[in-house]
């Protein structure tokens, strides 16, 4: 039963990427945890067996089965394939962060598929209609709520830049011990709950293009350097969190590599470690770190991205990044413009001219994940999911404040 409003039935449209084409319409089978298909479905029967799964026992056959992602074998895909010629397969699959396994299985079976769909927002949904490259469905009446506009009082992910929270043109790594104590005073006084996310600064940048360790191979020399790199990360989220906890802050760290993994292209996010400190009242901090990828190669990880995969498997309405630059700004006769509110349609009209001024400006710091183009593209990324960004000055504390009074000092990012 759908929502009215005057009389007139609700209905939600969502659109993902087609992994495989089609249409059908049907029963809902929503998981709330990945499956492997490989020794967790049987496929003479179509029922989930795998051990420990919370819906271990359901069929999966003639449901639309929505899931984030599949685990284990790549034999799990002819685990799918095996459903379908015994007629036990599922009508489809609407995933969030479809993997390789899940995909080819999907082809090779030739069941609807569609991904990058947020799945939330089917948990309580018992019906739904997909039809190509969407899912039609009517919202639950007891338990979907229309996403107001952000005010203050919503809960939020905060994102500290390093060039904020440490010395980053120091070329040793060294904390900035009084902006962090001056934060945590303002964050404190808030009533709104938060999690937060930090860079690096000098602790990751300084080491990893001095060493030029991105575009080097792993030698016994690399591993011990990306080994410090790691180290320093630990070093600097100690030190940040004992100065939130000496401030009254539960400051709870958390290591993203232990809750971030690489699926084929796909980073994939297991949220429910930070949802639970979230919902008991801690204060998860995490941070952008060395990781790695699927190729088995290291790469950065980093906060901007944590910010925007949290905010999306979360739920948050509103992501507020503190930086170094009091916002998002051209220079204009030699003038730094702060623009105030950018849409995600103005930004590739944007995106070129800040690249021109960057190549002709002074910034000599290193910054390995992208600096502010990569912060806005992530931003953009966030506001096309609906999430409300803010950047604002990270030096001046009153900022801060004045932010979650309602008052913008900085610029504002937000969906068409």
């Amino acid at each position: 039963m759908g929502i009215k409003q005057q009389g007139i039935k609700v209905k939600m449209k969502l659109k993902g990427k087609i992994i495989y084409p089609g249409k059908c319409r049907g029963k809902v089978l929503f998981l709330h945890a990945p499956l492997s298909f490989y020794g967790g479905v049987d496929p003479d029967t179509g029922k989930i067996i795998q051990d420990n799964h919370p819906q271990k026992g359901k069929s999966l056959q003639n449901k639309i089965v929505v899931l984030s992602n599949s685990t284990g074998s790549t034999v799990g895909s002819w685990t799918i394939l095996r459903l379908a010629e015994n007629k036990k397969a599922p009508l489809a699959f609407i995933t969030e962060n479809c993997d390789s396994v899940l995909a080819t299985g999907s082809i090779l079976a030739e069941i609807p598929h569609l991904d990058n769909i947020p799945i939330k927002l089917l948990a309580k949904i018992d019906q739904l209609a997909l039809e190509q490259q969407s899912i039609n469905f009517s919202p639950v009446e007891s338990d979907y709520h229309f996403q107001p506009k952000t005010e203050p009082g919503d809960d939020f992910i905060i994102k500290l830049g390093g060039s904020v929270i440490t010395c980053k043109d120091n070329p040793q790594p060294r904390v900035n011990s009084q902006a962090i104590t001056n934060l945590a005073k303002k964050l404190r006084e808030t009533k709104r709950k938060f999690i937060l996310v930090h860079g690096a600064g000098s602790y990751g940048h300084q080491p990893v293009s001095r060493h030029n360790l991105l575009k080097r191979e792993l030698t016994l020399e690399t591993r011990v350097l990306w080994s410090k790199v790691q180290t320093f990360q630990y070093q600097l989220n100690s030190q940040l969190c004992n100065i939130f906890q000496e401030n009254k802050l539960p400051a709870y760290p958390v290591q993203p590599s232990a809750i971030f993994r690489k699926s084929g292209q796909n980073l994939i996010l297991n949220p429910a470690p930070v949802e639970f400190l979230f919902n008991n009242n801690f204060i998860p901090v995490l941070y952008g770190t060395p990781f790695f990828n699927f190729a088995g190669k290291i790469e950065i990880l980093s906060g901007d991205t944590i910010c925007l995969m949290l905010a999306k498997e979360l739920g948050f309405p509103q992501i507020i990044h503190l930086t170094d630059a009091p916002g998002f700004y051209l220079k204009q006769k030699q003038q730094k413009k702060i623009i105030k509110e950018i849409k995600t349609f103005q930004w590739p009209g944007l995106r070129q001219p800040a690249i021109e001024q960057l190549k002709t400006g002074n910034d000599t710091l290193p910054d390995v994940t992208g600096g502010m183009i990569g912060k806005m593209d992530s931003l953009i990324q966030a506001a096309a999911a609906g999430i409300e960004s803010y950047i604002i000055d990270g030096n001046n504390p009153s900022s801060l404040e004045e932010l979650l009074q309602g008052i913008n000092s900085g610029t504002r990012i937000i969906p068409d």
